[in-house]
Parts: C-alpha cells; structure tokens; sequence
C-alpha cells in the first residue's frame, strides 16, 4: 500500500528482531505526507510456534493482526485457513471450544 508524496522514504519505525540482524519498517514516511506499509514474511529460519488460545468472538483476529504487525512474521490459526503451514510466529486457536481442534 503507498500513500501519497514521492521522492525518497524516511524510515519512521523499526524493530530489530533478535539474532536475524533484519530489521522491520512498520511504515516508511513519505515526503509531503503519507506513508508505505510493510506486510508481514514468513520467518527466514525455523523458529518454535506459540499458540495464542482464546475465546471465538474475543478479538483473537486483532491480536493475530497485532503479531503480524509488531514481529513483521506470519501468523495462522489452527485450521491452518491462511495455508501457511509451520511457516508462522504464532498460531490462533481456539481450543478446547468446539470451534478449535
């Protein structure tokens, strides 16, 4: 997604994620306003999955979105829905309800 402006982008915010050296720009400001958005990578190396179990309706889509948003990796769920497989920081699920496996 690009905002409006041209030229050359200034980096606005950036996280150094540990042991990678790699670092994510969540947005890069552009001159005259507006702004580019990153999105989300699946993980250069493998690294150990955690899951995120909650309650169906309980904002568990914002939070994955949230993840995805602040470590620049992948995240899924436990249906594996966004066919991501084991390519991902954190998964979504919501068992033991019924809705999760």
């Amino acid at each position: 997604v690009h905002g409006g402006g041209g030229g050359d982008a200034t980096a606005t915010a950036a996280n150094d994620e540990s042991g990678g050296g790699r670092r994510r720009r969540l947005s890069i400001a552009k001159p005259g306003g507006g702004c580019e958005i990153t999105w989300p990578q699946a993980p250069v190396r493998q690294i150990q999955t955690a899951y995120a179990a909650s309650y169906p309706g309980c904002g568990a889509r914002m939070s994955w979105n949230l993840i995805e948003a602040l470590t620049g990796l992948w995240t899924g769920d436990d249906w594996d829905n966004n066919q991501r497989g084991k390519l991902v920081v954190t998964v979504k699920t919501h068992y033991p309800h019924d809705a999760g496996k």
